[in-house]
């Protein structure tokens, strides 16, 4: 759900962006979906436009979506992810095997310049990028 003081808001048809006062950047994706790569194509564009250069730490909240293909998984942790993110939480839920897997089979295979790590906890999360906001 996109926070009330949100300082920043787009959406496409396959999610809701915002950047919370604190900074981090959400990506909620709306729900039973199966992602595959246009769809992704165009949220990263928005996502990037939204952004307006700056790297943030990220939270993408898969916990809608029932399955998104390699291709989609891996254009959100592409080179035009590394330009806006300083670090990804993901957040799965459990029962879905198949994003579970997909998930940890990606972040195995594919290197990326920033952080990534999955949870299933909002909270803890929200706790982990916390540690890469700057402080001024």
């Amino acid at each position: 759900m996109v926070a009330k003081d949100a300082k920043k808001y787009d959406r496409t048809d396959i999610a809701e962006l915002w950047e919370d006062k604190e900074g981090i950047a959400h990506i909620e994706f709306k729900g039973n979906r199966d992602l595959k790569l246009p769809q992704v194509v165009d949220y990263m564009n928005k996502t990037i436009k939204l952004a307006e250069g700056e790297k943030k730490p990220v939270l993408v909240d898969l916990r809608k979506v029932d399955f998104a293909t390699d291709g989609a998984v891996g254009k959100m942790i592409s080179t035009d992810a590394e330009k806006i993110t300083k670090a990804a939480a993901v957040l799965i839920n459990i029962p879905t095997k198949r994003m579970r897997f997909l998930i940890s089979f990606v972040l195995l295979t594919k290197k990326t310049s920033f952080p990534v790590k999955a949870f299933n906890d909002e909270k803890k999360a929200m706790e982990w990028l916390k540690t890469f906001l700057v402080k001024e």
